[in-house]
């Protein structure tokens, strides 16, 4: 469980903070697409790929200290005193020279401080990759994504997201 956690503060740490708990799943989500092994299982929930593994990983990370957040709303992750300790005996296993964080952070920029376009480039990879059956293309993405979440997602919002899944080679 602790491999676990320190995984998720080796991300939060290499990506200088992660702005709250919907970006933190979306983000895990696409590194593991990307071939990050954190180690986390997701299913399809209502604001898109969701893992309760990571969620209880996130918890027991802040009941420990090795995550910390701004508030009781989950918003500001950084790693905390806990995180820095034990990995001054044990060197991180993602850094921001990781291949996919390096490539995530080039492709997403800001936007990986943008929840709304985390959410809909990680729905929009679920239904190609992970719902069975599959969608086919972009425009069936799109209207099963609209399908699923009425009004969520503006088209710019689609487009951006998508060619963010195009630049990083999941689409």
């Amino acid at each position: 469980m602790i491999k676990t956690v320190l995984r998720v503060g080796d991300i939060i740490s290499a990506l200088d903070g992660i702005p709250d708990r919907l970006s933190l799943q979306k983000t895990v989500y696409l590194l593991e697409k990307m071939g990050l092994g954190v180690g986390c299982k997701y299913k399809w929930y209502t604001l898109g790929p969701y893992s309760s593994d990571l969620a209880g990983e996130m918890f027991e990370g802040l009941s420990t200290g090795v995550l910390c957040a701004k508030d009781e709303g989950y918003t500001d992750f950084t790693v905390g005193k806990t995180y820095h300790k034990l990995r001054e005996k044990i060197p991180p296993e993602f850094t921001d020279s990781t291949p996919q964080i390096k490539k995530l952070k080039e492709v997403l920029g800001e936007s990986l401080k943008e929840p709304t376009i985390l959410e809909c480039t990680a729905s929009l990879l679920y239904l190609l990759q992970d719902r069975w059956p599959p969608v086919q293309s972009k425009e069936e993405a799109f209207k099963e994504l609209e399908r699923l979440k009425p009004d969520r997602f503006n088209t710019s919002a689609k487009l951006k997201a998508w060619q963010c899944l195009h630049d990083l080679q999941l689409a």
